[in-house]
């Protein structure tokens, strides 16, 4: 979503330009203006800024550099949640990216608006103007979570002052870029741990495709659930962060211990049929109790395959306590 915020009549036959080529997008005009096809600005500029940064993805303040500088000034709190803005004259002459140029896409998006409105883009970040991939845009473009951003810092103030940034994949997703592990001065890991060691500085970025696949004997509380499964977790030195989405056969979607525990980690929870989990030609783990009970030979290993689209392999094969099964399985690109 995307907010474009006028205060003066040549601003907004310019943010009427735009529109049309953000559908998402909304015009917020001042009062004076009598725009009545689009919203109207409440209040003082800054502390109607302050909603627009609660509410939208991006905004673009069509207005001096000085003014929208003044008014988002109060309400930034951090790279990883300020909304991207982007200021663009009343003419149309230039667009700026002027926060949140990586995470929160202003960059792209000045870009997007220069290409538009035939705007000169001024983007100033030292990364895009070396040409080079900054750490935290790498993470973003794979879907991978930082988990410092302090780390992120240092690693790509290293890269725009020369330095040699080099990958350590310890996933099975494919990825490249920067240069080769003896020759860097810095590292960045990915991986599914909650720790990394290296005598180089170094960022850890999450990879966030693992489903984990759950059963468990009807009335299995919620509590047991959630401690055997952040257990196994711990005992394999995974950050929980790593999973994506849980997975059990439909026999259990009113099972309320499952599904209060999906709600404690706030992660998806898809349901496989069993007629889905027999049609499948894998060498998963059986038990003779569950083919009687429930009509497979097993429940956490193959929902997590099917979930994950069968495109990928087991981090951990099934383990069981307490009436409870987990398995989890990495979902490859």
């Amino acid at each position: 979503m995307i907010a474009i915020v006028v205060v003066t009549h040549n601003a907004l036959e310019l943010a009427k330009r735009i529109q049309p080529h953000f559908p998402d997008s909304k015009i917020f005009a001042h009062k004076q203006l009598d725009y009545t096809e689009g919203e109207v600005i409440e209040g003082d500029l800054k502390s109607f800024t302050g909603e627009l940064f609660q509410q939208f993805d991006s905004l673009v303040f069509v207005m001096a550099t000085g003014i929208a500088v003044r008014c988002i000034a109060q309400w930034l709190q951090h790279k990883s949640t300020d909304p991207g803005v982007v200021v663009m004259d009343e003419k149309g002459t230039f667009a700026i990216s002027l926060l949140s140029g990586h995470l929160g896409g202003a960059n792209e998006l000045t870009h997007i608006l220069a290409e538009k409105v035939n705007a000169i883009p001024v983007i100033t970040t030292a990364t895009d103007v070396q040409g080079l991939l900054s750490v935290d845009m790498f993470a973003k473009q794979h879907g991978l979570m930082i988990t410092s951003f302090n780390e992120v810092k240092r690693l790509t103030a290293m890269l725009v002052n020369g330095r040699k940034l080099a990958l350590v994949n310890e996933t099975s997703l494919a990825l490249s870029g920067y240069d080769a592990p003896d020759e860097a001065d810095g590292l960045i890991y990915i991986t599914h741990k909650k720790e990394v060691r290296s005598g180089l500085p170094f960022a850890r970025l999450l990879a966030s495709n693992v489903v984990a696949g759950i059963g468990c004997r009807r009335g299995v509380p919620a509590e047991t659930i959630i401690a055997f499964v952040e257990n196994e977790l711990e005992k394999l030195g995974l950050d929980f962060r790593c999973i994506h989405s849980l997975a059990s056969i439909d026999l259990k979607q009113n099972e309320e211990g499952l599904l209060e525990a999906a709600r404690h980690w706030n992660l998806p929870l898809s349901f496989v049929s069993k007629e889905q989990i027999n049609a499948l030609e894998t060498d998963f783990t059986r038990s003779e109790f569950v083919q009687s009970a429930v009509g497979v030979g097993g429940v956490c290993e193959p929902a997590a395959c099917i979930v994950g689209g069968c495109k990928g392999d087991f981090l951990l094969r099934k383990q069981s306590a307490n009436g409870v099964t987990l398995a989890l399985y990495e979902v490859f690109n």
